[in-house]
């Protein structure tokens, strides 16, 4: 399955849930590895790196998905929406 797909589908259950979400769009200009899908859940800011299974993330990836952590965010690489569902459970749980 195309990252575009699993992408689209997880907008589609985000925006479902009436969670604010967007697909960021990167160009020339943008911050180099900022996560795909930006959303946001009881206050929490999420980004959500979409993947195909079994691939990792990129060097930069990673790194901006630390500085997210250290800034209080929640970012996960993802590959499907049974992992998005997770994640959104957890933080609207409290955890």
């Amino acid at each position: 399955m195309k990252e575009s797909t699993i992408q689209s589908k997880i907008l589609r259950w985000l925006e479902k849930e009436g969670i604010w979400c967007v697909k960021y769009e990167a160009s020339a200009s943008s911050r180099k590895g900022t996560p795909d899908i930006l959303c946001c859940v009881n206050g929490r800011m999420i980004g959500l790196e979409t993947k195909r299974p079994g691939k990792g993330l990129e060097k930069l990836q990673e790194h901006e998905r630390k500085r997210i952590l250290k800034s209080g965010g929640i970012s996960e690489r993802v590959d499907c929406v049974e992992d998005v569902q997770r994640i959104v459970e957890e933080v609207r749980n409290g955890l």
